[in-house]
């Protein structure tokens, strides 16, 4: 007779040999447990980030009063605050009060980092995404901002920062915002890019005509140092440019307008027609992009001719301009009501019917919505809150909604289609 077969073990050494024992179970069972109760620790950590203000958790003194705390060891606690403060971010940096949401405390929380340790470039950085991007404190971040710049003039991050705040976020292309830049490019640790955004200071202050020379002297340039990636980067920046000088040029015949006539036309052909787009001065992007090209192949160095070239493309336009939208090139300009029908602003004609098309979503959703609760549609939308957008949404096309509370159908009137 043979003898019966041992029951199967596992290599000694390895994880599976802990299951041949009891005790090894009781450990496993063990780690799994602590493992499960450090996550719950962390997600109760992070909900109380989201309910409370961080701040009211965390308050410092004053940053003369922290550095006399820091005996010595200043670079040491920046470095602790400034981990601190990322492992908060998500939750609440503001402090809650009757006029509205102050972000003095985290401004003197970052004060205090600099303070400690004026070097600090990520802490510059992160305290400006804090209080300006997320806070819209631009204030505070530009206040940070100018205390980095002076203790860092060598470094480009500092001016980056405040030039980024107020060309894209603040939308105010004055002469800070054409310092800063010029500060950020003298850096030794500046990308390239960087010098480029005079052009966008040009662009948004209206200056369309010096915004196309400065990316003509960028194409000219990177032909002339052999950069493709520097003058095609250029070249596709002259259609969105002369896009925008029409915008303008719509837009203030539109303003213009309602001065005068005390009401809003109904279309934008409507101004044409009753002689509001006279013939202007233009750029043709078309002819300008072709010059360009054509001197290119010949061999032709642009960089003295940058000033012709612009005057040569200048052409008489009148009536409703072309967008030049790359993305839709049959695209077109055209009224459109965001925020409210009394205030139409000229935008793309896609735009609009992409955001036509974003409130019919919302608003169909909440309709259904409103008929599972109630078992009716509701009588209305207008002046309807959209609880996606947390505001009433009106029609884009600036002819009120199309809505039946008797099937809770809704369309546009501009676009019945959508």
């Amino acid at each position: 007779m043979s003898a019966p077969k041992s029951a199967a073990h596992s290599r000694p050494g390895t994880f599976w040999s802990l299951f041949d024992r009891p005790g090894g179970w009781v450990f496993v069972a063990g780690a799994l447990a602590a493992a499960a109760g450090a996550f719950y620790l962390q997600w109760l950590h992070v909900e109380r980030y989201k309910e409370t203000p961080w701040i009211d958790s965390f308050v410092l003194p004053q940053p003369k009063f922290v550095r006399r705390l820091a005996v010595g060891y200043d670079a040491m606690v920046a470095d602790f605050l400034y981990l601190r403060a990322i492992q908060a971010f998500g939750g609440i940096y503001y402090r809650p009060t009757e006029e509205g949401q102050k972000y003095d405390p985290v401004f003197n929380y970052f004060d205090v980092i600099l303070a400690l340790d004026p070097h600090f470039i990520e802490a510059i950085s992160f305290g400006s995404l804090v209080i300006g991007d997320e806070g819209k404190a631009w204030d505070l971040a530009l206040k940070l901002l100018d205390t980095g710049q002076w203790n860092n003039w060598r470094r480009y991050v500092p001016w980056y920062e405040a030039a980024f705040l107020k060309i894209w976020d603040l939308k105010q292309p004055d002469r800070d915002a054409r310092f800063f830049v010029r500060q950020a490019t003298k850096a030794h640790d500046a990308p390239e890019w960087i010098s480029h955004w005079e052009s966008e200071i040009d662009q948004q202050a209206g200056q369309f005509t010096l915004a196309l020379q400065r990316w003509i002297q960028t194409y000219a340039e990177g032909v002339a140092e052999n950069k493709d990636y520097l003058a095609g980067m250029a070249l596709n920046k002259i259609h969105p440019i002369v896009g925008e000088w029409h915008k303008k040029i719509l837009q203030d015949a539109l303003d213009k307008y309602r001065q005068e006539k005390g009401a809003w036309p109904q279309t934008l052909q409507q101004l044409a027609d009753e002689g509001y787009l006279p013939p202007v001065d233009v750029v043709d992007p078309d002819a300008l992009v072709e010059l360009m090209e054509t001197a290119r192949a010949e061999g032709v160095d642009l960089r003295p001719l940058v000033g012709q070239l612009a005057a040569a493309c200048m052409v008489k336009k009148s009536g409703v301009l072309p967008p030049y939208n790359p993305a839709v090139p049959d695209d077109r300009f055209a009224l459109i009501c965001m925020s409210d029908y009394d205030h139409p602003a000229v935008g793309l004609e896609s735009a609009r019917k992409s955001a036509a098309a974003a409130a019919l979503e919302a608003y169909r959703a909440q309709i259904n919505d409103y008929y599972q609760k109630n078992g009716r549609y509701p009588d209305s939308v207008e002046g309807w809150p959209a609880e996606a957008y947390g505001r009433p949404l009106c029609d884009p096309y600036c002819r009120g909604w199309e809505y039946n509370p008797q099937t809770g159908i809704l369309r546009s009137k501009g676009d019945p289609d959508l």
